[in-house]
């Protein structure tokens, strides 16, 4: 059986900076294999993700896949949820689009950099810091407990809450 899993991320193509620290979490603790393929689409900013080039994006990957199953991850950071009624509304809103269309939502609170990093990195240097995650091998020293939260308001992630889903991992130590 073959899964192709489609991940909606909010930076754009040129910056990258989100596929770079998923595609090397991913591989460095699932297994990947001829049997799974992994596609990204790029919303070029959290509030477009329900825009016509998103949904296209999304459309072609399915068009294109031969295999059985196609699942589409919507990933998003919560920002400040906790004091920001805009940022908990907003999730919120997502939350429901991803309920209605059958997606699942794959959430960082605060956001990436400060799951897998541990700070916060200005928008500036975020494909630097990416990029410098993936070179250095980062993902080998990450604390796993913290992509396998259920509660957005807590730091961390339900990345690996929703990766178990369709993904077997690897025993990593």
């Amino acid at each position: 059986m073959s899964i192709q899993l489609i991940f909606c991320v909010e930076t754009n193509k040129k910056t990258n900076s989100d596929w770079y620290y998923l595609s090397s979490v991913i591989h460095q603790f699932y297994r990947i294999d001829s049997s799974v393929k992994l596609s990204v689409v790029y919303m070029d900013g959290k509030n477009k993700y329900k825009q016509k080039s998103v949904i296209n994006g999304i459309k072609e990957f399915r068009n294109m896949f031969t295999g059985d199953n196609t699942y589409v991850i919507y990933c998003f950071d919560t920002d400040d949820i906790v004091n920001s009624p805009k940022a908990l509304s907003f999730m919120k809103e997502v939350e429901e689009y991803c309920l209605r269309n059958v997606f699942d939502l794959v959430w960082f609170n605060r956001d990436i950099e400060n799951v897998l990093l541990g700070k916060g990195v200005s928008n500036s240097e975020k494909a630097t810091y990416a990029i410098d995650y993936v070179r250095k091998k980062s993902y080998v020293h990450l604390n796993v407990k913290m992509v396998e939260k259920e509660n957005r308001y807590i730091e961390g992630s339900n990345l690996f809450k929703v990766l178990d889903k369709y993904l077997t991992r690897k025993d990593v130590q």
